[in-house]
C-alpha cells in the first residue's frame, strides 16, 4: 500500500508543473505578471524546462562549451525524460532497478590518455547490487523493450 502526502503550494506567474516525464504545464496568471523572475524567458520552451530540470538534478550546463561538451549536454537533455519514465516504470512494477546518467572518463587500451568523457547509463539492481553500464543507444533500445512489455501487462 502506498501512502501519498500532499502539500499545498501557491503557484505564481510562469511556475512550471511537470507530470511524469513528458507533460509540462506553465501556470500563467495575468494578475501576477509583474512579479515574475527576470531570469525566466518570455516564452518557456521544452528545451528551457529540460535544462532547468537538469540543473536541479545536479548536471552542470554551461554556455562556453566545446563541441564534445555540447553533444554530451544535448544527450543528457534528451535522456532525462526517458530516464524518469523508465525509473517510474521500474518502481511501479517493483523491479528494484534504478537508472542514472554517468559521465565516464574516456581511456585507451594503449595506455595513452585520451581527453573527454563518455555518457553511460548505470543500471543498478537494488536487491543484489549488481551494476551494468549501457551506452545511450543500448539504453534507448532497452527502454523501448520495457515500454512495449508494459503495454502487454
Amino acid at each position: 500500500m502506498k501512502i501519498f502526502l500532499y502539500r499545498i503550494i501557491s503557484l505564481r506567474h510562469k511556475d512550471r508543473i511537470l507530470f511524469g516525464a513528458n507533460h509540462l504545464y506553465v501556470f500563467l496568471n495575468s494578475n501576477d505578471e509583474n512579479q515574475s523572475s527576470l531570469d525566466i524567458p518570455m516564452i518557456i520552451t521544452w528545451e528551457f524546462a529540460q535544462k532547468e530540470i537538469a540543473k536541479i538534478k545536479g548536471y552542470s550546463l554551461g554556455n562556453n562549451l566545446t563541441i564534445e561538451q555540447e553533444e554530451i549536454q544535448q544527450k543528457i537533455l534528451n535522456l532525462l525524460p526517458l530516464l524518469s519514465e523508465v525509473n517510474a516504470i521500474s518502481e511501479e512494477l517493483n523491479k528494484y532497478r534504478t537508472f542514472e546518467i554517468i559521465l565516464m572518463p574516456t581511456s585507451s587500451w594503449d595506455g595513452i590518455p585520451i581527453k573527454g568523457s563518455k555518457l553511460m547509463i548505470r543500471m543498478k539492481n537494488l536487491i543484489n547490487h549488481n551494476t551494468w553500464y549501457w551506452d545511450d543507444v543500448k539504453f534507448f533500445n532497452r527502454s523501448y523493450i520495457i515500454k512495449v512489455n508494459i503495454k502487454h501487462i
